[in-house]
């Protein structure tokens, strides 16, 4: 199944993804943060035709009715269209996976971030953190 193309984030609110003649959006982005979930809000388009729809990627009954919707709308087969949103899944597995380790690496490389770090491992390590902890949040202006 080499008819696809990557996926295309240059506007980070919204993707798209074409694979033959159907073309989808992914509106609002995709969360990289909840690995557990692929929370979605899809664009799907086939020649004149759009399907709109909100879901998690990975509910099997909710993707379950897309496919059937898709199908029925687009006059294309089930197993076609499950093919599809396998392939769709997969390439965004594969993005937040690569966004991920990214994101680790610049935590990581960043100087201010490992200063900071340090700087709140050696407050927190300090004898009376309870008592210094009040006397700031003292100075900040908070009675009580």
């Amino acid at each position: 199944m080499s008819n696809k193309t990557e996926l295309n984030t240059d506007n980070p609110e919204y993707f798209i993804w074409q694979y033959e003649q159907l073309q989808i959006g992914i509106l609002g982005g995709l969360k990289i943060e909840e690995m557990d979930r692929m929370r979605v809000t899809l664009k799907i388009e086939w020649k004149q035709l759009a399907v709109r729809h909100n879901l998690d990627l990975y509910n099997d009954t909710a993707l379950d009715k897309l496919v059937r919707k898709c199908a029925e709308r687009f006059s294309l087969g089930s197993a076609y269209m499950a093919d599809v949103f396998a392939i769709l899944i997969t390439t965004l597995e594969n993005y937040r996976l690569h966004e991920l380790k990214k994101q680790v690496k610049t935590e990581t490389r960043d100087p201010m971030r490992l200063e900071r770090r340090r700087e709140v491992e050696l407050f927190l390590q300090q004898p009376g953190l309870l008592q210094k902890t009040n006397d700031l949040i003292g100075q900040s202006g908070v009675i009580g």
